[in-house]
């Protein structure tokens, strides 16, 4: 620069415009190299979702890829092909290695807490090896069984499981449709043992099926249940046995020794009048081993 500039104002104020867009440059370089990548952001806040889809306002929990392997989806979880359908007869045949499957409603859902049945399954054959696996969801019937989104259904599981054996517990929940209901149900069971019965889950063969009557409704303290609902319950543990008959699946009449059992004085073996505590699966276990098997 010619030495009559050097220190003029001209000069300082190039100067000064110069440090201000390189400034300006700087801080706008550093500010992209510090923005973090659009689809990583996307990821980062994905929303998450209850069971019916909804946006719940909060982030997506993380998805462990370790754990991704083990989930059974809806979308992706495989189902079983046709097989033949074989005649169950009791006393129910076990096999060596044979998978069973608990399912149906709350009978089945909440005796996962006590294991009485699975114990005297066990101890009566501990050489078979059995693995047995409880599928039951609360309020489950034979022809609704909601689950939330993308959760896979109930063959989906069987088929995931390989099952061989399939007992089976509801009438509770569709009783209360009284003698109304009774046609509707007993179509909706038949169609929906078909199904079952129809399915080579094990990837060989078709499972041997087992249907589990409801069980009594005792009178207890807060509500009498069994003058309120055993009638009815009689009339549907009835139309079981009928459609069993019909499909050639092996039944079990859960209602008839049960009811025995709590008509002894001072002995509840429910919580409610419906639902069994302990006591009562210990009852309710008993008398499903010696019917089956």
């Amino acid at each position: 620069m010619p030495a009559v500039l050097k220190n003029s104002p001209v000069t300082s104020i190039v100067c000064l415009m110069l440090a201000v867009t390189v400034g300006t440059l700087s801080g706008q370089e550093q500010k992209n190299r510090s923005k973090p990548d659009r689809k990583a952001v996307t990821q980062k806040r994905a929303v998450g979702k209850d069971g019916k889809n909804r946006s719940i306002g909060k982030p997506a929990p993380h998805k462990d890829p370790a754990l991704q392997q083990y989930g059974i989806y809806a979308k992706t979880a495989p189902v079983a092909g046709p097989a033949e359908a074989i005649e169950t007869s009791l006393p129910l045949p076990l096999k060596n290695g044979d998978r069973v499957a608990l399912i149906g409603n709350t009978l089945f859902d909440r005796a996962q807490h006590f294991g009485h049945f699975e114990a005297l399954l066990h101890s009566h054959f501990p050489k078979h090896e059995l693995v047995v696996r409880n599928l039951s969801w609360s309020a489950d019937t034979v022809d609704l069984q909601p689950r939330p989104a993308n959760f896979a259904n109930l063959d989906q599981h069987l088929t995931h499981e390989k099952v061989d054996v399939i007992i089976a517990a509801f009438g509770f929940n569709e009783s209360f449709a009284g003698k109304d209901g009774l046609n509707d149900f007993e179509n909706s069971l038949a169609a929906f043992l078909t199904g079952i019965k129809t399915k080579a889950y094990n990837g060989k063969s078709a499972p041997r099926v087992l249907l589990i009557s409801p069980i009594a409704n005792e009178n207890v303290k807060a509500v009498n249940a069994a003058d309120l609902n055993n009638e009815q319950i009689q009339l549907y543990v009835d139309a079981m046995k009928k459609v069993a008959d019909q499909q050639n699946v092996g039944f079990v009449d859960a209602f008839e020794p049960l009811q025995q059992a709590m008509a002894s004085p001072g002995t509840d073996l429910t919580l409610n009048g419906c639902h069994l505590n302990a006591q009562g699966y210990a009852t309710f276990g008993v008398n499903l081993f010696s019917q089956a098997f």
